[in-house]
């Protein structure tokens, strides 16, 4: 269809990654791409996808542009849900964790939204929402950085929650458990 550039596809593997399925093509995750998987509490895959950008900022050479939307399989993967798009432009890169009591935090960069300093250049930031029912809806939005690229969420056993940001990864704060 008009308007989107991108096709997401899923792989499975059933031996720690030995060996892989051939790629299948989720009719859903047309306009999606750079895919965040992990299996929540329940069992559920759980897709964080970025989304190509809203055709209105077609013009726009940058990809500042694409959203933020996540697809749910109950059945491992056989089958997605349509998109739950959280944000429609300027939030990407998602990285999910799932924490000891089963919500899962999501980090995302944020590229357009937030006002131009007042030397007029654009600021950029890292994000967290969190789902407390496997994926199907978040909240608290928290604004964690105020620059980065590519998050990227672990949990420590002890609870706490590291995001590394940049490039490749050189600044991390830490979020207690």
């Amino acid at each position: 269809p008009e308007g989107f550039y991108s096709q997401a596809y899923f792989r499975s593997s059933t031996d720690a990654g030995q060996t892989w399925s051939d790629e299948v093509k989720v009719p859903q995750w047309l306009g999606v791409n750079e895919v965040n998987l992990l299996q929540a509490a329940n069992g559920d895959l759980v897709a964080a996808c970025r989304t190509d950008y809203p055709k209105r900022y077609a013009h726009h050479k940058l990809d500042h542009y694409g959203g933020l939307a996540v697809s749910i399989s109950k059945d491992e993967g056989e089958t997605w849900s349509d998109l739950n798009p959280l944000y429609e432009w300027g939030r990407h890169h998602p990285s999910m964790v799932r924490m000891p009591n089963g919500d899962i935090v999501m980090t995302y960069v944020v590229r357009l939204g937030y006002p131009a300093t007042h030397q007029g250049f654009p600021q950029f930031g890292v994000e967290a929402v969190v789902s407390h029912d496997n994926g199907q809806t978040w909240v608290n939005t928290r604004s964690i950085s105020d620059w980065g690229v590519w998050p990227n969420a672990a949990q420590c056993e002890n609870g706490v929650v590291g995001v590394f940001t940049g490039r490749p990864g050189n600044r991390c704060r830490e979020r207690g458990g």
